[in-house]
């Protein structure tokens, strides 16, 4: 009986804690850049291919009308990621790491480039991010 009872009390103590330790939620990327030539370049995340990256000479911003349309829309989970861009011929124009997280009102997100080249500028508004990738 008592093994039963310090079970139940073991399997109540794992449910709470992993109760308090949120997977995370999603930030709303927005991706473009400003680079009108040389294209098309392709985005990719974690090797994925997402696609194509839009090129605009002003930026757009959260908010805006059509803003999934005009850029490449991808919802960032909370966690690691990997994000290239690379020319129609595969070759690396931009490598950069985000570590994201997202969850109970707070946000935290880090970016460190991982290519000797290219640059980023984020605007962020609430769930919402608009990184502008330049190469």
């Amino acid at each position: 009986m008592k093994k039963i009872a310090t079970l139940l009390l073991a399997s109540f103590g794992l449910l709470l804690l992993s109760r308090c330790r949120p997977d995370g939620g999603t930030l709303r990327g927005y991706f473009w850049t400003s680079r009108q030539n040389g294209g098309p370049y392709y985005l990719y995340i974690n090797d994925t291919l997402k696609g194509t990256l839009p090129a605009f000479s002003r930026p757009p911003e959260c908010g805006e009308a059509g803003l999934e349309q005009k850029t490449l829309f991808i919802p960032l989970r909370s966690g690691v990621h990997v994000i290239t861009v690379k020319d129609r011929q595969g070759n690396l124009m931009l490598s950069e790491r985000y570590k994201l997280y997202k969850g109970k009102g707070n946000l935290s997100l880090s970016v460190s480039m991982d290519s000797p080249q290219g640059s980023n500028r984020h605007v962020i508004s609430g769930d919402c991010s608009v990184e502008e990738i330049s190469f």
